[in-house]
């Protein structure tokens, strides 16, 4: 989308986008001419930058409400650790999630900063932030409500001229090109976020079983078994942090640890509010952060939020570290783990492509924008094939890859269709279907030529898995296979025309 803007098109009214584009506005910083051989690699490390500075302003949250000193080899360790977490496997890229959660934890750092004594710059700045978190992903905007009852701001005026600056901004310039009614239909069109935000928990044993532990740790806080509780308190803080580790190396996106994380700190919660602990803002907080964050269908979990959740249960168990020679041999002995590990599932486990050992492939040879990154053989040679038919049918070829969003990352070509990602799923609502239905058929009437994907690309660095036409969760797919006619083929496409 950061394309289409780049190329002068207007959010909502000239494409489809569910969410607001404060993220593809971000990203246009790699549009400038010296990144156009390595934009997708530059975007990597701006990524990687993000949480890294998600994990430090987590750090610095939960401890600037502890006033007590650290061993210093345990702050680096649990910088590591916490790190280590935020990133997991997770893929490296420009995303909305990842700049929302970013501009949230540096709301929450500036409002904990000045909690005892808010200024007015402090309040605009921290709500500020809170605004362009919302213009990333609209399922942020609990936490601006949050925000407002948890530290009374809605007492103010500058939490609420912080907030509505750059989202009245962003309404005005969408209606002043004429696109107002397609941004309420558009952002207003998901409407399974009822299921994925409450009715997933219930279902979910993980889930549940976080919100059982969480339970006991409230009753073991109220009992009387003085002797036992830092000892129980400290072997839970253990449990999870190898729970997190042996997750994070074998198994997927931290799905499983994160949800648990999610469910302990529930009732912890529920009882810092009612005991109105110091703590209670920030661990609700980042329940709301993290609840928010998982509010979507594609990726339902609060994994982004796992070094600030464990950072902050660790706050509220009160954990005390001694400074003694075994403080820093375990906690030289954990970071070293966590990084052993962070390499491993980086290097094995890479978002929907094989292992490093397997990528000999530059893809700066085939996307224009792909210099400094290497990929498989297949996606390799898929990209190779739309290089060939760019360079075979230049400007009338509409070129077709449903969920492969770099294919149009580079300001050297534009976006065919109406909705960049071309998938039911982007397409909630029966409305934004017909919509796109309609941008095909003026696509299919035209003197343009087809190529379409014969291969579903989520799968394609493993296997070659063909596109089902009733089953496609591509709209593109249907259409072609049966609206359009077949005239030729390649390795990887289909060539259609009316």
């Amino acid at each position: 989308m950061s394309n289409n803007i780049f190329h002068g098109q207007i959010p909502h009214k000239d494409f489809i986008t569910i969410r607001p584009v404060a993220s593809s506005i971000l990203a246009l910083y790699s549009y400038f001419p010296i990144f156009d051989s390595i934009q997708l690699f530059v975007t990597r490390i701006i990524c990687a930058l993000e949480f890294v500075l998600i994990a430090w302003m987590w750090i610095q949250i939960v401890f600037q409400r502890r006033n007590i000193e650290h061993p210093k080899i345990f702050i680096v360790a649990i910088t590591v650790i916490t790190t280590a977490i935020t990133i997991h496997d997770f893929p490296l890229m420009a995303w909305h999630t990842i700049d929302g959660i970013f501009f949230c934890s540096l709301a929450l750092l500036i409002r904990t900063k000045y909690q005892n004594k808010p200024t007015n710059s402090s309040l605009f700045f921290s709500y500020l932030f809170l605004g362009i978190a919302v213009l990333c992903k609209q399922s942020f905007a609990p936490v601006v409500l949050a925000s407002l009852i948890l530290f009374q701001d809605y007492k103010r005026i500058f939490p609420f001229v912080g907030f509505l600056l750059f989202p009245l901004l962003y309404v005005a310039w969408i209606n002043s090109n004429g696109g107002l009614i397609d941004l309420l239909i558009q952002l207003s069109a998901q409407s399974k976020i009822l299921g994925v935000g409450f009715k997933r928990y219930v279902v979910d044993l993980w889930f549940l079983g976080g919100i059982t532990v969480g339970i006991g740790v409230w009753i073991l806080q109220n009992s009387r078994f003085e002797d036992y509780k830092k000892s129980i308190n400290l072997f839970l803080i253990i449990s999870m942090v190898v729970f997190l580790l042996f997750d994070f190396t074998f198994g997927n996106n931290l799905s499983k640890s994160s949800v648990v994380l999610f469910g302990i700190l529930i009732p912890i919660c529920l009882k810092a509010i009612i005991e109105k602990r110091e703590f209670a803002m920030v661990t609700t907080m980042i329940i709301g952060i993290a609840w928010s964050s998982a509010l979507s269908i594609g990726y339902s979990f609060p994994s982004l939020l796992c070094g600030g959740m464990l950072l902050v249960l660790f706050l509220e168990l009160e954990i005390e570290i001694q400074n003694n020679w075994k403080t820093t041999s375990l906690s030289f002995a954990i970071a070293l783990v966590f990084v052993c590990s962070f390499v491993f599932a980086r290097t094995t486990k890479i978002y929907r492509e094989q292992s490093v050992q397997y990528l000999h492939y530059p893809l700066g040879e085939v996307l224009k924008n792909g210099k400094g990154i290497y990929t498989n053989g297949n996606t390799y040679f898929f990209l190779y094939d739309v290089q060939t038919l760019r360079q075979k049918y230049n400007q009338k070829l509409l070129i077709f890859a449903p969920d492969m969003a770099g294919l149009y990352s580079s300001k050297f070509y534009q976006q065919p269709t109406i909705s960049p990602w071309a998938r039911d799923l982007e397409l909630p609502s029966q409305l934004l279907k017909e919509h796109f239905a309609h941008n095909l058929q003026q696509l299919g009437n035209s003197e343009s030529m087809f190529a379409v994907s014969k291969f579903r690309v989520d799968s394609l660095a493993f296997k070659l898995t063909t596109f089902n036409t009733e089953t496609s969760d591509s709209p593109v797919v249907r259409f072609a296979k049966k609206e359009l006619r077949l005239v030729d083929s390649t390795r990887f496409f289909y060539i259609y025309t009316k």
